[in-house]
């Protein structure tokens, strides 16, 4: 899978931020998500790596979590420290977020330092009560176009599988 890291002079070695961009599992990219990538890392001084995971429906769920995992693999590779290992991600890569530490604990592999979810998207069904209350001043996250996103994503997957639509136990 494509990657790329993104560093400034004063970044410290021994952290990483490892970023999943949005786009709904089908659309997103590196380079949609540069900036807000680069300086994500720049804000908190350590390397950032952006993943440019595989995207539905040529590869459907659970690539982009199996993707996920080999990123957070790929850091530990390096010598980095799971609790210098930060992982994060708008929309749909918020959902990877979550997803990615649930497979992490339930595989008893060490657990990033933390997770940061940006509007993550966990709700494979567009249940929610705003998905129709808000539809009026939301232009961009409509229930038709976020079901279709998820029917091409989820390839017939159970909708409520807890890697597709992830919620962490309190």
């Amino acid at each position: 899978m494509r990657a790329e890291w993104t560093s400034t002079p004063l970044d410290n070695s021994d952290a990483a931020l490892l970023y999943l961009h949005g786009g709904g599992y089908v659309i997103g990219s590196l380079d949609s998500h540069r900036h807000l990538v680069a300086e994500a890392g720049r804000a908190g001084g350590c390397w950032a790596l952006a993943l440019d995971y595989r995207l539905a429906p040529e590869n459907p769920f659970p690539a982009a979590v199996e993707d996920a995992i080999a990123g957070i693999a790929t850091l530990l590779a390096r010598g980095l420290k799971s609790g210098r290992i930060a992982i994060a991600g708008d929309s749909a890569g918020g959902g990877l977020v979550v997803a990615a530490m649930l497979e992490v604990r339930d595989a008893g592999l060490p657990q990033p330092g933390c997770g940061w979810c940006i509007s993550p998207w966990v709700d494979m069904e567009a249940t929610g009560e705003t998905m129709v209350s808000k539809s009026t001043v939301d232009p961009t996250v409509q229930k038709a176009g976020i079901l279709d996103m998820a029917r091409l994503y989820l390839n017939a997957a159970d909708p409520r599988s807890p890697l597709a639509a992830p919620s962490m136990p309190i």
